[in-house]
């Protein structure tokens, strides 16, 4: 684990999850780590987050939005509690020294559906 993808992971959780009880951002970094595990993903955390769509976006949607980077660089500079538990979510996931919460989850949305577990505002699934 090292400090990039520390912050490669955290910054993915503070797009996706910021605001959310801290086990579901824990749970999207988890699903970071699954794919960067899983055979039918890049193997590496920094090559999942890079990882575009069809269309040329990024998977992780709010790597594309302006307003995310600079909120992330905003509270990364304030250290605020949000960039505080994006960090800790990362480093949790990274070096699992605590269990999966979505065992072994490589997606999440926001539609609820069979074979899916919400944790936070989102439903965790294998693909």
């Amino acid at each position: 684990m090292s400090s990039g993808d520390e912050e490669t992971v955290g910054r993915v959780v503070f797009g996706e999850s910021r605001g959310e009880p801290f086990e579901g951002q824990r749970a999207v970094a988890y699903t970071m780590v699954n794919r960067a595990n899983h055979s039918g993903f890049p193997n590496s955390v920094r090559d999942v987050a890079n990882q575009r769509t069809t269309s040329g976006r990024h998977q992780y949607e709010t790597l594309d939005l302006p307003a995310h980077n600079s909120a992330w660089e905003d509270h990364k500079r304030r250290n605020t509690e949000e960039y505080r538990n994006a960090m800790s979510a990362s480093r949790d996931a990274l070096s699992r020294r605590s269990a999966d919460p979505t065992n072994g989850a490589t997606s999440f949305n926001q539609s609820p559906g069979p074979n899916k577990s919400q944790i936070g505002h989102h439903y965790f699934y294998r693909n």
